[in-house]
């Protein structure tokens, strides 16, 4: 998968994405059960629900700060600062502290914010891709580290302590090189969603938006000051509703939530404290691995229905996941025990929510670290969620049932929000609209090569072939009227048409003629 002209899978970003991926995969499943003594009872995993509530707290309250920090010049010293803390909190552990309890929090706040923080910047750079591109980069990534997982899992604790730190590090780094290729050479479609003198206390971009609001000069994004800028205020909601589907936002967040909290019931399950967190995690890793794989295969191969090859993501973790529950029992004695499978089944459920939280961001148009910190804060805090109510389980239930029933519960959540939250109907809906728009960009990219069009008019252009009216172009552009009717005209001068029906046409015919040049590969 080598770097391709507009926007392909890049081996930089995947190694990059694979390095933090390793990082919390190392964090959060390759250490011990830490508990924190409460009066009579000792809280499990103590040391993974703080971080995860500290990562919740920064994508709830610092993701706008956050995300426009990592948008100004000063993006790499963020990043690195961010790097820095995160390795500070890696080694945190090794330095005893009068307070066990202190030297939890702030593990988990040096830990938890800059997770949070480098992940939104990773959003940045990958959420600049195409669908195919952002679906495929993430789960390469994620296969890779859990590739690299696996081999560091037979080393010496002493030798698996510096895992995180070196993957922490060499994330770091190539995220804030990524962004400032960025900054020196956007995309057409980059430089679409930036957001010139945005109105400061304005919502999102609307229908009904006066000409006053919106009128400003033509200008260069990369010379717009960067105290000038501001993130729009989108929800996740509202993305979901421009792209066109917004009723199954909150659906898709409960499940989101209800996945964590299965996943957060699972961390209690056949570990104690002071025991290895994850006693199996290796073949968890093995599975993870091979789940990408199969996932890759999905994404490359053309499937003649449409939503088929991304659509596969979900069904095939629901199989993992569900195949774990079925085959617990019998495999509880065995190498690779029925947890071990649900945990792989819910980290490539993950890939495949993130895979999607940055597309829809993409098909909207909307700053993806805002929508990548909604869909994230929902997994991680339903996460945290059954670590608590895992342990409140712990306490109340006899010793001897409290395994099957951790599991029964973790079952029945996947169950119901496989079945009444966001469903696979529902994922194929999602994936049916993204297929359509990983068409329409490559027609886009098609004609704009074809007939030499300038970034501008790139950008015009998409929105036009989307049946966009020219005040709805100069709206969400933040261009005058005139500016957009002028780019429309040398837009149609330059293709050979005489207005915007031919032009729609002409994108049809596009997408039809790539069409037929894969049916023809194939």
């Amino acid at each position: 998968m080598g770097e391709a002209q507009h926007g392909g899978p890049s081996w930089k970003r995947i190694l990059g994405f694979a390095c933090h991926q390793g990082c919390i995969f190392s964090l959060f499943y390759m250490g011990s059960n830490r508990g924190l003594a409460l009066g009579g009872t000792v809280f499990e995993r103590a040391d993974l629900f703080l971080v995860l509530v500290f990562m919740c707290l920064a994508f709830a309250f610092g993701k706008a700060h956050i995300a426009r920090a990592l948008e100004s010049n000063a993006a790499t010293s963020t990043i690195l600062a961010s790097a820095a803390m995160l390795v500070v909190g890696t080694i945190a552990p090794q330095f005893p502290l009068n307070s066990h309890a202190i030297g939890l929090v702030i593990e988990g706040v040096l830990v938890g914010y800059p997770l949070a923080e480098l992940f939104l910047a990773w959003s940045i750079v990958l959420g600049s891709g195409s669908p195919r591109t952002i679906a495929c980069e993430v789960f390469a990534a994620t296969g890779f580290a859990s590739a690299i997982c696996f081999a560091c899992a037979f080393m010496p604790s002493m030798a698996q302590v510096a895992v995180p730190v070196v993957c922490a590090i060499a994330g770091s780094l190539i995220v804030a090189l990524c962004l400032q290729e960025r900054s020196h050479a956007s995309t057409p479609q980059d430089t679409a969603r930036t957001f010139e003198n945005f109105p400061p206390h304005r919502e999102a971009v609307g229908a009904h938006a006066s000409t006053e609001e919106t009128e400003a000069p033509d200008t260069d994004p990369g010379n717009t000051p960067d105290d000038a800028r501001a993130l729009p205020k989108l929800s996740l909601s509202s993305v979901f509703k421009k792209a066109g589907v917004g009723a199954m936002s909150t659906r898709m967040i409960a499940g989101a939530v209800m996945f964590g909290i299965a996943a957060g019931f699972m961390e209690s399950y056949r570990s104690d404290p002071g025991m290895l967190s994850t006693p199996d995690f290796p073949a968890t890793l093995l599975i993870l691995a091979l789940f990408c794989v199969a996932v890759l295969q999905s994404l490359f191969v053309e499937k003649p229905t449409e939503g088929e090859s991304l659509g596969s993501m979900y069904r095939i973790a629901m199989l993992v996941i569900m195949a774990g529950f079925l085959f617990a029992p019998l495999l509880q004695n065995s190498g690779v025990p029925g947890e071990a499978i649900i945990l792989a089944g819910y980290l490539g459920l993950v890939a495949s929510f993130m895979s999607f939280f940055l597309v829809m961001a993409r098909v909207a148009q909307a700053q993806p670290a805002l929508t990548f910190a909604g869909g994230l804060l929902a997994l991680y805090a339903g996460e945290a969620l059954g670590i608590a109510a895992a342990n409140i389980y712990d306490t109340t239930m006899p010793s001897a049932d409290f395994s099957y029933g951790i599991m029964a519960c973790a079952g029945l959540a996947i169950l119901f929000a496989y079945l009444f939250l966001f469903t696979e109907r529902d994922f194929r809906a999602l994936s049916e609209i993204v297929d359509t728009s990983d068409e329409q960009e490559r027609a886009c990219e098609r004609l704009v090569e074809r007939f030499s069009l300038s970034t501008r008019e790139a950008e015009v252009l998409a929105l036009a072939l989307k049946g966009r009216s020219n005040e709805r172009i100069a709206q969400e552009l933040f261009v005058a009227k005139s500016t957009a009717d002028t780019h429309m005209r040398r837009i149609y001068a330059k293709c050979g048409v005489k207005g915007r029906q031919e032009l729609i046409d002409l994108g049809e015919r596009t997408v039809e003629e790539l069409r037929g040049t894969k049916s023809r590969a194939r």
